[in-house]
């Protein structure tokens, strides 16, 4: 199978060097509109500077969307003019609207789209939702989110963005939310904001509130010029059930059941595939994957009532 990777910059070097490592069988084409980008292309890839000239040259299988965000919707529209199935980095797009109208078209002309969404990939994720699936602790009750991380980047895209914290890491956040969950979002209610000390213009902190169509709420508090501790990029989950409780910290997951606190260590049971493993997947057997376009807007819609409500100042519904 022929690949298209768009974008070779931070993210897209970091896909790259995977798809390199993990998919040797997969012939690569890299296209940035940056010449200068070709030095971070290896024989026998090749590399051009147009999308377009690239697709009709090189006929390929797939597109992978590693642009910056601000360009997802043009580049999604691109590989859809010539039918091309994209996996297409988050988020989906830089609005809601446009994140639905890209869906819509990809949903009416047949056209494989997903996100690559990996958080929910990760193995300690996969264990703690097949707890969860299997009841280990109950019907969900309750669920706390705490994320602190000190993160600095050069990514220009990223300084730009009024809200990065929400925008560009806590919609990861926020889809483990609906995944550990199993149901959607109703109502939100979210504050974000710049501390002082804070590098960067844009909204480094948020704390939100969330009712789901399963009865149960979800609060969260996250920085990203955060003092104490740091969490890991997953952050530190306690989800509370009926019969017990599964904490997920440094991620390592605790089993608490009738006061006792178990460590679950064995993740051998859970899938280790990638995003990209489970599209290549998809594109083989016709099945459409997670995270697939119409099941990822609604992450999506999360993020805009997020927006929403924080500009707003008031509890707003999930659209």
């Amino acid at each position: 199978m022929k690949l298209i990777l768009v974008g070779i910059g931070s993210f897209g070097s970091g896909w790259y060097k995977r798809i390199k490592a993990d998919h040797p069988e997969l012939d690569v084409v890299v296209v940035d509109r940056d010449e200068t980008a070709q030095a971070r292309v290896t024989a026998p890839d090749r590399f051009y500077t147009s999308l377009s000239v690239a697709i009709a040259q090189e006929q390929p299988d797939l597109i992978v969307n590693a642009t910056p965000p601000g360009v997802h919707t043009l580049i999604n529209h691109i590989a859809f003019d010539y039918r091309v199935p994209v996996l297409c980095e988050k988020p989906m797009a830089e609005t809601y609207d446009e994140a639905r109208q890209v869906v819509a078209r990809a949903t009416r002309e047949g056209i494989p789209f997903m996100i690559a969404e990996n958080y929910r990939r990760f193995p300690h994720c996969r264990k703690v939702k097949k707890l969860l699936d299997e009841g280990v602790i109950g019907p969900l009750a309750n669920v706390h989110v705490d994320f602190r991380r000190r993160f600095r980047t050069t990514k220009a895209y990223f300084s730009a963005l009024a809200d990065p914290l929400l925008v560009d890491v806590a919609i990861h956040h926020l889809d483990l939310m609906r995944y550990f969950a199993g149901a959607e979002g109703v109502r939100l209610w979210a504050q974000s904001y710049n501390p002082p000390g804070s590098w960067c213009p844009g909204h480094m902190n948020a704390c939100l509130w969330l009712e789901m169509t399963s009865g149960i709420t979800i609060s969260y508090n996250g920085s990203m010029v955060a003092q104490a501790p740091e969490t890991t990029w997953t952050g530190d989950w306690l989800l509370e059930g009926r019969d017990g409780a599964i904490v997920l910290a440094d991620d390592r997951i605790t089993l608490h059941r009738a006061g006792q606190g178990t460590p679950v260590d064995d993740l051998s049971d859970v899938s280790r595939n990638g995003p990209l493993d489970d599209f290549l997947a998809a594109l083989q057997t016709g099945i459409a994957a997670e995270t697939w376009g119409p099941d990822y807007l609604h992450t999506q819609a999360l993020l805009h009532a997020a927006l929403t409500s924080s500009r707003e100042g008031r509890i707003v519904d999930v659209p």
